[in-house]
């Protein structure tokens, strides 16, 4: 064994017994202790295992707990006064160090457009906020996070050719296969937190992000038959994936089901319906088995007994809601119908996007610029949504919607910009690999292309991409996503050229080939 190898373990192990030393102490920062000393033995065990700078093994570790945890591993934090240190914000000052460091222009040409696009944003976005953003305090810097968020993207792009496919591979197996579990848990016994203590009385650190879990699980189908459709074993991964969709259900996020019908349109399009067939089958097998069984459990939005049809017609009421016309008719009379809920969650949010249009709108400078970071976008309501007992509610629960709202016209179409621009390059690539043959590789981009898809899907009804547990993997897997797809493009140019190269009669001129 290496010195340097002795010394690693010596420092797992000090660590360990030091961990399992504070785990005795009753103390209220016990807890906090042992799970950060835990983490720490991760980070040097990942650190050691695959040979990779530190800071990237931090992002994977980050990454990993806004996956699983979503915001009860936000509320992780260095306390600073007024503004504490969230680990987000941290390992983003640090990441960017990172970057600028092993920053390679040559690389980042293949994706100019976006990174552009990417710069105006965060550009407009920060002379928005130092217009008027300060005076606001703390919530104005809080409003402005969905703004820096964005660099995020800049660091997935980067540290992507890092770590070889193969460790990405086994890395997103065990992080999505993990999440199977957790929302096992979670569907079972109710959501749980971290044990960190909180000066605030009004916080509770039991209470995760029911869509965020939703994308975890969507992303998790969309892996085992995606990324991994060339392996062994496809009935298995067909059964793994049809049990993240069945846990989607019981979550009742009902925008996760748009994400789900998105899942399936992409396999329907690929004609791949054997595949389509184990998507549909084993949920419908789960829930036909619960119903007959009589299973009765406690439901996320109440504490009444819910039954497997109840689960499915919850699922299906938005549709039902929109269609009868119940939401418009309490959007008429700017009530809530305090007997339905389905159309009390329908309709709060039609009342509060409409009055914040309204509001918005109302002169051609707010309309252009916005209502800028830090102002309240509930004052136009004649009501203040959420739980008065609790942090108020500052998003209306629609990303575009806060976007315009804070940032006008131009800080929407310029984010829109920038996303297209994701979109373009990544799609580009992907029908340039399929041209080439390359349809495993393909079919991994696409579902690096997927998951944050879905997630900007689902911010358009919750507060998603204005929080770190959202916006954080979004980006990250964005730049990801666009690194692979440069990446693979050149590729499928290189193999076609041979090809156009073998098509070229021999009695051609070298010249007029090359013209």
């Amino acid at each position: 064994m290496g010195f340097g190898r002795f010394t690693a373990s010596v420092t797992c192990l000090g660590i360990t017994a030091c961990a399992f030393a504070a785990y005795l102490i009753t103390t209220t920062l016990a807890p906090l202790f042992v799970l950060t000393l835990t983490a720490g033995v991760v980070l040097v065990a990942l650190w050691k295992w695959a040979h990779l700078p530190l800071i990237v093994v931090g992002v994977m570790a980050v990454l990993s707990g806004y996956v699983l945890l979503n915001r009860n591993f936000a509320t992780l934090h260095i306390p600073a006064g007024r503004l504490p240190l969230y680990v987000g914000e941290l390992l983003l000052g640090c990441s960017l160090v990172w970057v600028a460091w092993h920053w390679v222009p040559r690389d980042m040409r293949r994706a100019s457009g976006f990174l552009l696009a990417l710069g105006a944003w965060l550009l407009y976005a920060t002379l928005r906020f130092l217009g008027g953003g300060l005076d606001y305090g703390i919530d104005g810097i809080r409003d402005f996070a969905l703004a820096y968020y964005g660099l995020f993207a800049v660091v997935g792009f980067v540290i992507w050719p890092v770590i070889p496919r193969s460790r990405w591979t086994t890395f997103f197996a065990l992080l999505f296969g993990a999440a199977i579990p957790v929302a096992a848990y979670v569907v079972a016994f109710g959501p749980f937190g971290l044990p960190i203590p909180s000066d605030d009385p009004t916080a509770d650190n039991n209470v995760g992000r029911a869509d965020v879990m939703a994308v975890a699980l969507i992303g998790a189908a969309m892996y085992f038959l995606l990324a991994l459709r060339d392996t062994r074993l496809a009935w298995a991964r067909i059964a793994i994936a049809g049990a993240a969709l069945a846990l989607v259900i019981p979550l009742e996020v009902r925008a996760a089901s748009i994400g789900v019908m998105a899942l399936l349109a992409v396999f329907a399009l690929q004609r791949r319906w054997m595949t389509l067939l184990g998507l549909v089958g084993f949920p419908a097998v789960g829930l036909a088995v619960i119903a007959l069984a009589g299973v009765q459990f406690t439901g996320r939005v109440g504490s009444t007994a819910t039954s497997a049809a109840d689960l499915l017609n919850r699922q299906l009421t938005i549709f039902s809601v929109v269609a009868n016309g119940q939401a418009a008719e309490a959007v008429a009379s700017n009530t809530l119908v305090s007997s339905n809920s389905a159309v009390d969650t329908v309709a709060f949010r039609l009342i509060w996007w409409n009055a914040l249009w309204h509001d918005v709108t109302s002169s051609t400078v707010t309309t252009a610029f916005g209502l800028g970071f830090g102002a309240d976008l509930t004052a136009p309501l004649d009501f203040h949504p959420g739980d008065p007992n609790s942090a108020p509610t500052r998003s209306p629960h629609n990303f575009l919607m806060t976007l315009f709202a804070r940032t006008g016209v131009i800080g929407l179409a310029l984010w829109l910009m920038a996303i297209l621009c994701w979109l373009r390059t990544a799609l580009t690539a992907y029908r340039a690999a399929r041209r080439a043959g390359l349809h495993r590789q393909s079919d991994y981009v696409m579902w690096l292309v997927t998951y944050p898809l879905a997630l900007i899907v689902v911010a358009l009804f919750g507060v998603v991409l204005e929080g770190p547990y959202g916006a954080i993997p979004c980006y990250l897997f964005l730049g990801m996503s666009l690194r692979a797809a440069t990446d693979l493009h050149e590729r499928a140019l290189r193999a076609v050229q041979p090809a156009r190269r073998a098509v070229v009669p021999s009695n051609v001129p070298a010249a007029a080939t090359v013209a």
